[in-house]
């Protein structure tokens, strides 16, 4: 009994209040991979080690970059969170096994136009041609291309690979070199279509590249590959604004704090830096803002 408020009150004040469950699955990464290793024999290089205990975390909504010269073991790795190939050791965890993938090459019907090749891949996987992937084919020219596609040029099959594997909206988007064979001015559109494609902020992109200005445009965190091995991984926003090579003499390495020294080579005539945090360098030193491939170049 009493006045509704004091009822209220008393009901807030008796009733206790349910303790928040957490959904382990908000926030989790959408990749964590732990040392994860995969060697194999080569006859004529004996055992190599493709990928020797790499640890990745993809979060979501990131379009995540790997950078490494031919062979340091990109696309082995990308094989691997694909599920194409098993590792040797280590653990992976996938969120979602919704998986799109453009690897090595291009994965299509050579004897089919883009409309057919299209039409089947969503029969395959039993959905409907949606408005939006056909305003893609649109958007770049293959719609309505009759010609089979196995005469399309390399960047037009490369271009439609990339659609195909966007069709079905997966979760996880691994691309390995999808930028070339590509002219400047589709390379910026397809570049524009991976940023929207994580915009709804379920979506997350692996991309790896030789054409390191494009993951300077585009990428959110990147990874630094070499023999296998992971030597440096970094947000590129700290790339940008924190990282700095500094050309300079012996005795002026000396007086650079260790802790931010990333790596350094001994020239003929001077040494070459590689910092992680500029702003505790002297202002006497000249200091430049390094790209991808400078920094591959200091390892």
């Amino acid at each position: 009994e009493g006045e509704p408020e004091g009822v209220v009150n008393h009901f807030l004040e008796t009733v206790p209040v349910p303790e928040k469950v957490e959904n382990p699955e908000i926030g989790a990464p959408e990749v964590q991979m732990d040392d994860v290793k995969k060697h194999y024999y080569s006859i004529e290089r004996g055992v190599v080690k493709a990928v020797d205990g790499i640890d990745l975390t993809i979060n979501k909504e990131e379009i995540f970059g790997i950078v490494g010269l031919s062979g340091a073991g990109k696309t082995t790795l990308m094989r691997i969170i694909s599920g194409l190939i098993g590792s040797d050791n280590g653990k992976m965890e996938l969120k979602s096994k919704n998986i799109g993938a453009l690897i090595e090459k291009p994965a299509f019907y050579p004897g089919l136009t883009a409309k057919e090749n299209i039409k089947i891949i969503s029969l395959m996987r039993s959905t409907l041609i949606e408005k939006e992937i056909v305003e893609l084919a649109m958007k770049f020219g293959i719609w309505e291309n009759h010609k089979k596609v196995k005469n399309y040029s390399k960047g037009m099959q490369k271009t439609l690979s990339i659609i195909l594997g966007m069709a079905h909206h997966p979760k996880l988007l691994l691309l390995d070199e999808p930028t070339a064979s590509l002219d400047p001015v589709k390379r910026h559109e397809i570049l524009e279509l991976f940023q929207e494609f994580i915009e709804d902020g379920e979506k997350s992109i692996l991309f790896s590249s030789h054409i390191t200005n494009d993951l300077e445009r585009i990428a959110d965190y990147v990874v630094f590959i070499k023999n296998g091995k992971k030597i440096l991984d970094a947000e590129v926003t700290d790339i940008i604004y924190k990282y700095g090579i500094v050309r300079c003499t012996t005795q002026e390495l000396g007086r650079i704090p260790k802790e931010i020294i990333v790596s350094y080579q001994k020239k003929a005539y001077n040494n070459v830096v590689l910092v992680n945090d500029r702003t505790e360098l002297s202002d006497k030193l000249v200091i430049e803002n390094p790209t991808f491939e400078e920094i591959m170049n200091m390892f």
